[in-house]
């Protein structure tokens, strides 16, 4: 069993805590030790959120050092920019090409631009949600693109979703599968 360390960058309402609660939950389904460390700030609708889940044989900590995260899950393109530094040399990142709503004006091209010269996978998050019939599903579309990394199994997956996603079950469970799709596509 190895070692991987995620790190999750969104905006407060972009469904961060719940991307990584769940994480958290497969890996333990799964027998692997989990810790989760959230920094929430002004979450509350637009604010920066950040997650930091760890999981392997033992972990001791829930932080993540700068230049070590496996995985880098950016909800928001902007926020994914802003924590890159967590990003190691080999790692992946997954980050939605959708910009959540913010009050400070970026240039959406640009910073585009930068992330795909940062070898970011740009996966449209909300437009896949959206053709589900469930935009706030836009993280399950993530998770699901991060799934077709983690050696987790489908089903495990599945379970912990049914489990914990009461509401609106059958559209998230869709865009998971399409974010699985996508990320092979353009992988």
């Amino acid at each position: 069993m190895k070692k991987i360390d995620l790190v999750i960058a969104g905006v407060g309402g972009q469904g961060n805590l719940l991307l990584a609660k769940l994480l958290s939950l497969v890996a333990l389904e799964e027998g692997w030790d989990v810790k989760r460390s959230e920094i929430k700030g002004l979450a509350q609708r637009g604010g920066s959120v950040l997650s930091q889940v760890r999981m392997g044989e033992k972990i001791w900590s829930p932080l993540i050092q700068l230049g070590s995260a496996d995985f880098l899950l950016g909800l928001d393109p902007v926020e994914a920019l802003r924590n890159f530094q967590f990003l190691s040399p080999e790692g992946k990142a997954l980050v939605s090409s959708n910009f959540a709503p913010n009050p400070i004006k970026f240039s959406e091209e640009e910073v585009l631009e930068k992330a795909r010269s940062l070898k970011f996978l740009l996966i449209p998050a909300l437009d896949l949600a959206k053709k589900v019939g469930s935009p706030q599903s836009a993280n399950i579309v993530i998770l699901g693109a991060l799934s077709n990394f983690l050696p987790f199994s489908l089903s495990t997956f599945e379970k912990i979703m049914k489990e914990n996603l009461k509401r609106l079950q059958e559209e998230n469970l869709k865009a998971f599968a399409l974010g699985r799709e996508e990320i092979q596509r353009i992988s």
